[in-house]
């Protein structure tokens, strides 16, 4: 792989979080975890956290701030409040997948975050971990 593809690939996926402001909550934090080689391997980034909105409250809010922030293809399954929305950060025609699922637990609404990067791609962790917590500010309402 090029070493000049990682830069734009980083800037690429770091800026399509980097928008993303507010106060970041703390469960979606340190729930955060990620998975894979950079460069050789897709990377799989993951968290999860509770919210009081009901779960279609919550993918609705949810779905607001994925098409703000530039996510194309965003579908929306009613049926079982799943989010799955498609990125080109780096421009090169390979996507980038975002999915969030909201499902009750207990008295609250469990949202599941994961964004996947394609082999060869890497994103900041600190920028998708911001842009995750602020997807679940969103679905609070």
């Amino acid at each position: 792989m090029p070493t000049r593809l990682l830069i734009p690939c980083a800037i690429a996926v770091s800026a399509a979080f980097a928008g993303l402001n507010g106060a970041q909550a703390q469960p979606c934090s340190t729930n955060f975890t990620s998975a894979g080689v950079p460069m050789l391997s897709e990377i799989t980034y993951r968290t999860w956290d509770l919210v009081k909105s009901p779960p279609a409250k919550a993918i609705n809010g949810a779905a607001r701030a994925v098409s703000a922030e530039g996510f194309g293809g965003i579908r929306v399954d009613k049926a079982t409040n799943t989010l799955t929305a498609l990125q080109d950060g780096a421009g090169s025609g390979r996507l980038q997948s975002l999915r969030i699922t909201a499902r009750k637990s207990g008295g609250a609404t469990r949202l599941d975050l994961v964004f996947t990067v394609q082999a060869g791609q890497i994103g900041h962790e600190g920028e998708v971990r911001r842009g995750f917590c602020n997807f679940v500010d969103a679905a609070r309402g």
